[in-house]
């Protein structure tokens, strides 16, 4: 599943004092019947890791999360059926889910559930829960961006109790990513069931409620979240991994994210020593940090290509809001931003390379479609390309039928054509190329106005309201399985950016893509279902809903005194692997 990818700085006594705080060993807890076995390295337990993030979490709920302000650190505290090796990124059995079969016709499939695990605040783990999830997650009145990718042809899943530990899940046909959806988060009953019956599902876990109040299922568990400061996480006691030693992991005590107003911030306190490590290193960051590697003692790792991608998009909701009577966006330029070619036109005016070389100092590749090169298996080369010219640009103009008088574009009936861009305030990176977009854009007559806000704001305008125009964001990296774009691609998607949650497809081109999408997920042999996924590629790249921008060579960056450390292309790149993390100083 996609996600939007994104005081003031904690002073070094409250931080000293959580690392100084010493978390008890709760030795009384017996393991799980069935516990899940690491293949770490031995550890030592103790210490706090700190990460300085620029955003803080908007909600605490697993389902209704959708941005990674938020999954970054409720991803530390759940736990699926299945999980996902992030290293070789095949699906394991390291989750709550022992072992699985499934029937001859491939729909089928029984999951056996690890016995004696209990949440973290103590209460048993089972069935319940399971069914309980997939109930909520199947809720139309709630419909959370992880449905997208548990409906198969508008047929949900058939998920039944056979008892205490174990579930049944029919698939309405064969569904050829079923194990990697299946590690969607599940949540406990006992604490969700109220606010559900209550009609406020989507308030619970909000950021106001007492972590005591709280049960997690994860290597950790929150233990305090002061807004515009830090969100600190402490071991779970009862969580049900261990490693070769039979030790109970985790081995660190806390996780502390601290809370910064930038991105700049973030690399500041990385290069002052306060935080452990840094998953995504800036290009203007990056020659500090490499000089003062050996000083600092970390180690830089290079990736070559993230899964995130960044770009521009256009609202193009045509309908008016129920609330007002009056339309989510301007009729006239409704018009604009519905035509192909205008589209088009302002893509061909993105001078990608220039953005490389300006911002990213030379470390970045331009890129195209939903998919990145790191996606090897997936990945389609052939798709449209959108190369700068600002002669291809007018000729696109012309053709859609603008006209250009005295530097400045005018659509037939002769309406100026401007509009205001919103992106995210926390990264100055996204407002450089938003200013250098905008320079190439007023050659063409056409006049944006750039407006920043800050993260959670942006994401309501996205989500909630729609009020804005146009919108510079980008998408976390999820999985390199195609399914993992379910909710951007599908029509009915939550985080269908230019149209969220659609009741029927606005156009043709959206129709297919419905369909195609459907059909790659009941597709087993991959030659064919990679066929598939590359004709809705293509039809994205042709009716470009979304103007790409350059990535990043992605360096990451981590501390040598943190054991176990994993560096991988998908996402939580240094943190996937949390419960075996330790400090072989402690």
């Amino acid at each position: 599943m996609k996600k939007y990818a994104i005081v003031i700085i904690i002073s070094i006594f409250l931080l000293s004092c959580d690392q100084k705080s010493k978390v008890k060993l709760t030795q009384d807890i017996p393991l799980p019947h069935d516990p899940a076995t690491s293949n770490c390295t031995v550890g030592k337990y103790g210490g706090t890791l700190v990460i300085a993030s620029a955003g803080e979490p908007k909600t605490f709920n697993p389902i209704m999360c959708n941005e990674s302000s938020s999954s970054d650190v409720i991803s530390r505290m759940c736990e699926g059926l299945t999980t996902i090796n992030n290293k070789t990124q095949k699906v394991t059995n390291q989750g709550l889910a022992k072992s699985w079969k499934v029937s001859k016709d491939g729909k089928c499939w029984t999951f056996n559930l690890r016995k004696g695990i209990y949440w973290s605040d103590g209460h048993p783990f089972t069935a319940d829960d399971v069914i309980f999830t997939f109930k909520v997650i199947y809720d139309p009145k709630i419909h959370p961006a992880t449905v997208d990718s548990l409906i198969v042809n508008g047929k949900k899943f058939k998920v039944e109790k056979i008892d205490n530990y174990t579930v049944k899940i029919t698939t309405p046909t064969i569904y050829a990513p079923f194990l990697r959806v299946i590690s969607l988060a599940i949540i406990p009953k006992h604490k969700f069931e109220k606010s559900y019956q209550e009609g406020n599902f989507e308030s619970a876990y909000s950021v106001n409620t007492k972590p005591e109040n709280m049960a997690w299922i994860g290597s950790f568990k929150l233990e305090k979240f002061l807004p515009a400061q830090k969100t600190v996480l402490v071991r779970n006691p009862y969580y049900f991994k261990i490693d070769k030693k039979r030790n109970r992991l985790p081995y660190l005590d806390r996780i502390v994210f601290v809370a910064v107003p930038d991105f700049n911030a973030v690399s500041m306190n990385f290069l002052a020593g306060e935080t452990d490590l840094i998953d995504s290193i800036r290009s203007e960051d990056y020659a500090p940090i490499k000089a003062a590697e050996k000083k600092g003692n970390y180690t830089i790792y290079k990736i070559n290509y993230g899964l995130g991608s960044s770009f521009l998009w256009f609202n193009l909701r045509t309908d008016k809001n129920p609330k007002t009577s009056k339309y989510y966006v301007n009729p006239i330029k409704s018009k604009w931003f519905t035509n192909v070619e205008f589209r088009q036109a302002l893509s061909h005016a993105i001078d990608q390379k220039s953005i490389i070389d300006t911002i990213f100092l030379g470390m970045g590749y331009q890129r195209w479609g939903i998919d990145s090169p790191a996606a090897k298996i997936w990945y389609n080369p052939d798709i449209k390309k959108y190369p700068f010219s600002l002669k291809k640009s007018e000729q696109l103009l012309t053709k859609a039928g603008f006209i250009k008088k005295d530097n400045i574009l005018y659509d037939s009936k002769g309406n100026r054509v401007e509009f205001t861009l919103f992106t995210n305030s926390e990264n100055d990176v996204r407002i450089k190329i938003a200013n250098l977009i905008k320079h190439d854009y007023q050659k063409l007559g056409v006049t944006m106005h750039i407006n920043p806000v800050d993260f959670n704001s942006l994401v309501s305008k996205i989500n909630d309201t729609f009020d804005y125009e146009a919108c510079l964001l980008g998408l976390g990296g999820g999985d390199i399985d195609p399914v993992s774009h379910m909710n951007v691609l599908k029509s009915s998607g939550f985080t269908h950016l230019w149209w969220p949650k659609q009741k029927k497809p606005a156009t043709l081109w959206e129709a297919e893509i419905d369909e195609l999408m459907d059909k790659q997920l009941t597709t087993l042999e991959f030659k064919k279902r990679r066929e598939i996924y590359n004709k809705v590629q293509e039809i994205i790249m042709n009716n470009c809903p979304m103007l790409y921008l350059p990535g990043r060579t992605l360096y990451l960056a981590a501390k040598n005194k943190i054991g176990n450390i994993k560096p991988t292309v998908l996402e939580h790149r240094l943190l996937w692997n949390q419960e075996e993390l330790y400090f072989r100083d402690q």
